[in-house]
């Protein structure tokens, strides 16, 4: 990535966990196979992005800080 994940906006770690499937799909993986999987928990994008939405944090504002993951990750576990 061009600056560490945890100084990244939810919506940035997202594209860039797009951006790992991609590259994934591209060496010959099939697309179902690939990975988004990002930060301490390996939270995937769609569950990080309910997870904000859940938790009221703004996507594009949001950094995916320590906290930020700790967070989701609670969340994540309560489901």
């Amino acid at each position: 990535p061009s600056k560490p994940l945890t100084d990244m906006t939810l919506n940035e770690v997202k594209e860039f966990g797009l951006s790992m499937r991609r590259r994934q799909a591209e060496q010959g993986m099939a697309w179902n196979r690939t990975s988004s999987a990002s930060g301490a928990f390996q939270i995937v994008g769609t569950t990080m992005m309910d997870a904000a939405r859940a938790l009221g944090m703004d996507p594009n504002t949001t950094k995916f800080t320590p906290e930020t993951q700790r967070q989701m990750a609670a969340w994540i576990a309560k489901r």
